[in-house]
């Protein structure tokens, strides 16, 4: 084992001499950074790994457009090497899918896991580069390299790189023009986990120069607790100062992104899943409360977006609320399933069959999935509700459901079961918009939705539709509001660069993010002139 362990950090000294690789790694596995779950047993938060200490400093970088974010060192062989594989994977991969997929303009495709992507963005006509197939191109030396590049695409749908021209306009070198018009007095909302705060953060430090704060326990806009909850309950100690408050977790509070050229600002809030508060979430690290998803969202978010509001002069109902199911609800069935496992083996049932009975990678059960689309229905409507009455499709805010990632292997969140959610999540959109667009119609084709949704449900569990939802969905509009940002279908395949086994590197993960939201602006802009036009 000496032999082996020596072996191995010979091998992780190599790594760091090549390419910058940090040699303080659990000697588990010789490519495994501390995850963020694990970094709070360690007390070591993940963003401090290698030198990616520098990602928080823009104003320490050379620009979007040639500099170093994820602390990988220069150009060596490696990334040579890298670049040289995906410019063949891109001839390679245009001959070979263009003879496949034919026209860019198809809504549907065989076999094509996207292909309701497409369908979705049938509801607009002007063109979405990335709900088009293409290809991730990466560079870990120039920002500004790694984009999406569509295969099929007319010039005229082709992705636009905000993110060098905001970081050009906050540093005065060029002036507001027909592109970030778009992104002017703009809000937006990601109600998501640390994936996503960590896109909030490297795009706003990173690649936009923005000014990037948390909204801590001290700030002036920080929300109180709920009544009644505003100490711990007794026993419970803050795991950083000891005491009986809740803690002041950088990795759990809410932040805010400002770019003050445009009078954007992107407001990131964490939440913990679809669970109710329970004992394993509230003697958690990231912990305070509420615990729940939607009362989170009435008591953080709401109250933050009157903030920004009343500070930037602008309205408190964001233009985009973007929503993500997130990992804590996947890691929470991890946990109930061991402790079931230990619990079968006290009582005497083999260790072999226990982990087989108990098997935290086998396939999520029928149950589960009724579960996670009843919770994830209720939240998308609840979002939908708090900022739809009066307001129309378009004035209220275009609701994005951000699609889960591929992770590298790790036991206590299965990535079989990141993939089950992930679909889950995209049957439930494709449903609440086929609803809207079916009230928003004629009253024969709702009634032909209703019929298909009464045989889909098979008379039992799935949808119940009343003439109440009917009116319901009408008044949310989410057939026109709601929409899917799928990050995680362009990030397939990228988990080399990533800084744990979850969280994706500034490069290419949150650079492609920003670009992807941006255009959302962009996109959520024209659709709203053209409405004022039809007036």
């Amino acid at each position: 084992m000496e032999q082996l362990q020596h072996s191995l950090q010979s091998r992780l000294d190599d790594l760091h001499t090549k390419f910058g690789v940090p040699t303080s790694i659990p000697f588990r596995s010789p490519f495994r950074r501390l995850s963020e779950y694990e970094s709070i047993l360690a007390d070591s938060p993940y963003l401090e790994v290698g030198a990616a200490a520098e990602w928080k400093h823009a104003e320490s970088l050379e620009g979007p457009h040639r500099r170093r974010v994820n602390g990988m060192g220069g150009q060596t062989g490696f990334s040579r090497h890298f670049k040289t594989g995906v410019v063949l994977a891109l001839a390679i991969g245009a001959g070979y899918l263009g003879a496949r997929l034919g026209a860019a303009s198809e809504s549907r495709i065989p076999g094509d896991n996207r292909a309701h992507v497409v369908a979705l963005a049938a509801q607009s006509s002007r063109c979405n580069p990335y709900d088009q197939l293409g290809i991730l191109m990466v560079d870990r030396d120039i920002s500004s390299n790694n984009r999406w590049a569509p295969l099929n695409a007319p010039p005229s749908c082709q992705p636009i790189d905000f993110n060098t021209q905001i970081w050009k306009l906050q540093g005065g070198e060029i002036k507001i023009n027909a592109d970030l018009e778009h992104l002017k007095n703009r809000t937006v909302v990601i109600f998501g986990d640390s994936v996503d705060r960590g896109h909030n953060e490297h795009f706003c430090n990173n690649f936009v120069r923005g000014k990037w704060e948390m909204i801590g326990t001290t700030h002036p806009w920080s929300p109180p607790y709920p009544k009644g909850r505003e100490l711990p309950p007794e026993g419970y100690r803050d795991h950083l100062t000891g005491l009986r408050q809740w803690p002041n977790y950088d990795q759990s509070r809410p932040y805010l992104c400002h770019i003050e050229s445009l009078n954007l600002q992107i407001l990131s809030v964490f939440h913990y899943g679809f669970h109710p508060s329970d004992g394993w979430i509230e003697n958690h690290a990231h912990h305070y409360p509420p615990a729940g998803v939607e009362d989170r969202f009435d008591s953080i978010v709401i109250p933050i977006m009157k903030k920004i509001s009343e500070t930037y002069n602008k309205s408190p109902i964001p233009d985009i609320v973007e929503f993500t199911p997130g990992f804590w609800d996947l890691l929470r069935d991890t946990i109930e399933t061991n402790f079931q496992r230990d619990e079968a083996m006290r009582k005497g049932m083999n260790r072999d069959q226990a982990f087989h009975d108990y098997d935290t990678w086998g396939s999520m059960k029928e149950e589960r999935h009724e579960w996670y689309q009843a919770r994830m229905r209720e939240t998308v409507k609840h979002i939908a509700r708090t900022w739809s009455e009066g307001e129309g499709a378009y004035k209220a805010p275009r609701i994005l459901w951000r699609t889960l990632h591929h992770i590298r292997q790790h036991e206590d969140i299965p990535y079989s079961r990141v993939e089950a959610l992930d679909s889950i999540g995209r049957s439930v959109v494709q449903g609440l918009v086929a609803e809207g667009r079916a009230s928003s119609s004629s009253s024969s084709s709702a009634k032909n939705w209703r019929n298909a949704a009464g045989d889909k449900a098979g008379g039992g569990g799935g949808i119940k539709w009343t003439e109440l939802d009917e009116d319901e969905s009408s008044l949310m509009g989410l057939g026109d509001r709601l929409r899917l940002n799928d990050w995680g279908a362009l990030m397939k395949g990228q988990e080399r660069h990533f800084a744990d086994n979850l969280h994706p590197l500034p490069l290419p993960g949150s650079f492609l993010w920003g670009q992807m939201m941006m255009n959302q602006l962009k996109m959520l802009s024209e659709d709203q002139s053209e409405a004022d036009l039809e007036l």
